[in-house]
């Protein structure tokens, strides 16, 4: 038997290049999508191993070779029919699994090829196992046999059962794909996978492809960006907020461990001191880590502003006390695992409701989109956060930010561009943002 393995962007690609090599009775044993890595500044896509096969010659042209009582095929056969039948009643898209003797040539079911290597050195199975001819005597057989034969080839055909079935929504999944990357207009095309590379769900940038299809005309190949352009900045500006606002007196800042919030902290409070001239007081609750207490302590040495430390409900409300005289107090509270819905309530026990304050959660774009989203699920049962993205600078991707927008009704507060105390961190620019989704990185 002859195999081969493709590495392609597409199945219809694929089967054009097995037809040409392996002929016409060539099967595909498996595909899998996997990731192609490119160069730096070149966008990664995914790509389709497909691995196919076909029997030789010579090998079709041999006898049947005489199979010994002891040897037997490595199923019971009479188990093959059953599952063939069980296996074409389940749901397969008709599209994806196409033959490969004609390109365009669709049949109403998809058929999987089995072919039985002989080989003198394929395993045997237990004798009660093995298939009889009709008519064959089977009163060396105890019925005690015949029930555990019939077990173990009902286990097996409910295996490959399960295998075709697996095969059959992948080639539906794929058959979707596909149908997802019919060809668009003018410089569409290149947008789109722009969009995709860069993490944004498919039913935001389906949305303005569709938008866009509907609006370039065939005169304007290259005007795509200049349509699609306008639909990143505006959904952008309708979930961006002026940072913090004037009227806000405490601002509690939350977020889960390593996102950088302390040093973000640190940025809001030069912000509103050296920018809006804000008399600014700092509390901390991160008492879990010493050095958060510490980093903290520093940066209000360095501004000349107060900081209190605080353990507990009655801590908090003391220490608002104690600086009453400022214009604005920001909060530190401890990073913690916060897609743990009790981690939130506990949170939200330490912070007093007060009518002047508001809730930050600081969300690292490193992290995963299904993380964040779990994150302010539990947040969202207690009021609508403001949102702050960090580490902007260790990332190619901002779908994530996209994403989280779209799912709930935050605003985008600010944007943090690196380590640097002050200067890194500015409030969001639907125009920088959608350079940097677009090709270009953001000044």
């Amino acid at each position: 038997m002859k195999m081969k393995k493709y590495i392609v962007d597409t199945m219809p690609e694929a089967m054009k290049l097995i037809r040409n090599e392996l002929g016409q009775d060539a099967v595909i044993l498996s595909t899998k999508t996997v990731r192609a890595s490119g160069l730096a500044g070149i966008l990664r896509k995914h790509k389709i191993e497909v691995i196919a096969a076909v029997e030789d010659d010579k090998e079709q042209q041999k006898e049947p070779a005489q199979v010994p009582p002891a040897a037997i095929p490595t199923m019971p056969r009479a188990a093959v029919p059953e599952a063939y039948q069980k296996a074409g009643s389940l749901h397969v898209n008709e599209t994806a699994a196409q033959p490969l003797s004609k390109k365009n040539d669709i049949k109403p079911k998809a058929t999987l090829q089995y072919k039985t290597q002989e080989s003198e050195e394929a395993p045997s199975l237990p004798a009660e196992l093995q298939p009889h001819p009709e008519g064959a005597d089977f009163s060396v057989s105890s019925r005690q046999e015949k029930q555990k034969g019939e077990m173990e080839a009902g286990s097996l055909t409910e295996k490959l059962l399960q295998e075709i079935s697996q095969m059959k929504t992948f080639m539906a999944t794929i058959a979707e794909s596909q149908s997802n990357e019919a060809s668009l207009p003018g410089d569409l095309n290149e947008i789109r996978t722009k969009l995709k590379d860069q993490g944004i769900a498919t039913d935001i940038w389906s949305n303005w492809m569709e938008f866009a299809k509907g609006t370039l005309q065939e005169s304007e190949e290259e005007a795509g960006e200049s349509i699609v352009r306008p639909l990143i900045e505006g959904f952008l500006s309708e979930r961006i907020t002026d940072g913090i606002n004037e009227s806000t007196r405490i601002v509690y800042v939350a977020g889960p461990t390593g996102v950088g919030k302390t040093t973000t902290i640190a940025k809001l409070a030069a912000e509103q001191m050296f920018k809006h001239k804000r008399k600014v007081g700092l509390i901390t609750a991160d008492t879990y880590r010493i050095s958060a207490v510490e980093q903290l302590r520093t940066y209000a040495a360095i501004l000349g502003i107060p900081l209190e430390v605080v353990q507990s409900p009655a801590d908090t409300i003391r220490a608002l006390d104690h600086l009453s005289d400022c214009d604005l107090i920001l909060m530190d509270t401890a990073g913690r695992n916060y897609r743990n819905e009790i981690t939130v309530s506990e949170l939200k026990s330490l912070l007093p409701d007060e009518a002047d304050s508001e809730l930050i959660v600081v969300l690292s774009l490193t992290a995963k989109t299904e993380d964040m989203l779990t994150i302010l699920d539990h947040f969202h049962k207690y009021g609508t956060p403001k949102l702050i993205f960090t580490k902007i600078d260790e990332t190619d991707t901002l779908g994530a930010l996209f994403n989280v927008l779209k799912q709930y009704p935050s605003k985008l507060a600010y944007i943090t561009t690196g380590q640097n105390v002050p200067e890194d961190i500015m409030l969001p620019d639907p125009k920088k943002l959608a350079d940097f989704i677009l090709g270009s990185e953001p000044s």
